[in-house]
């Protein structure tokens, strides 16, 4: 039985563990789309490193589809009774708070793309829109990781 119960809290913590990885990529996305580097600003082409909008909207993608696949687990996890309903309830709101976080950050990424590669027609205003939007939902994420945050404690004491 203990032997269970550890495996069982074991899921958990990989399951924690890897929403964290994928927590970090998205921050690198972010600061790479939002806070470029210093080298990106200055307009000296020896020295200008340009931002790759399409390898930021991949990128964003995979953390996407890898988001889903750690959503879909905890689904698993909590229906064959290896993970009990109020942690599965945490890990969902969060994971459905991030997950809209990061489709706006995907939406803000390939739009940029496709108006690098004069593909769209993305103003100003429409950019500012969308980045609002991202903005509300990661408030959103960081208000539900308050809730991760006290969980992740009890299983990493």
């Amino acid at each position: 039985m203990a032997n269970l119960l550890f495996q069982q809290e074991q899921g958990i913590k990989d399951l924690l563990i890897q929403m964290n990885a994928l927590l970090t990529k998205h921050i690198e996305v972010h600061d790479a789309l939002f806070n470029p580097p210093l080298r990106s600003r200055i307009p000296i082409p020896i020295i200008m490193k340009k931002i790759d909008f399409k390898a930021q909207y991949e990128k964003a993608q995979d953390i996407s589809n890898e988001l889903e696949e750690c959503l879909k687990k905890a689904v698993i996890m909590n229906k064959f009774g290896k993970m009990n309903n109020a942690t599965y309830q945490t890990i969902d709101e969060y994971g459905q708070s991030f997950f809209a976080s990061i489709c706006k950050l995907t939406e803000v990424a390939y739009e940029l793309y496709l108006k690098k590669e004069r593909l769209n027609n993305l103003s100003l205003n429409e950019y500012n829109i969308k980045v609002e939007q991202y903005n509300e939902f990661e408030q959103i994420r960081i208000i539900s990781s308050n809730k991760l945050n006290r969980l992740a404690k009890e299983y990493f004491k």
